[in-house]
């Protein structure tokens, strides 16, 4: 979600919208207008700047989905050198997960 419609949902609140007005007016379904109110939530007030900085640390407090371990860089790198695509080697990666290149996350 954009800053600009973070600012536009503050502006809404402070107007008495409720989350239907809200989530008509900027394109997302309630469901989200509630979370998002919820993460800005300050003194009963909707803060933008505090639900962005909830966004980027849930970002990047995230765990990588795969481990990719020596093997698995070794083939991206030869399947770079002769010259695959990263699409080419991802679906190479993902129909070859059973020769132990690639793993999930321990």
């Amino acid at each position: 979600m954009s800053s600009k419609i973070r600012e536009e949902i503050m502006v809404c609140r402070a107007n008495g919208d409720n989350q239907a007005a809200i989530a008509k007016k900027t394109g997302f379904c309630q469901s989200t207008i509630s979370r998002e109110l919820k993460k800005g939530k300050d003194h009963e007030a909707y803060n933008p700047f505090l639900a962005q900085r909830k966004t980027d640390f849930s970002a990047k407090s995230r765990s990588r989905r795969l481990k990719i371990n020596d093997s698995t860089w070794q083939v991206i790198q030869n399947h770079l050198a002769i010259r695959w695509s990263p699409c080419q080697i991802a679906d190479f990666l993902h129909k070859s997960v059973n020769d132990a290149t690639v793993g999930p996350r321990e």
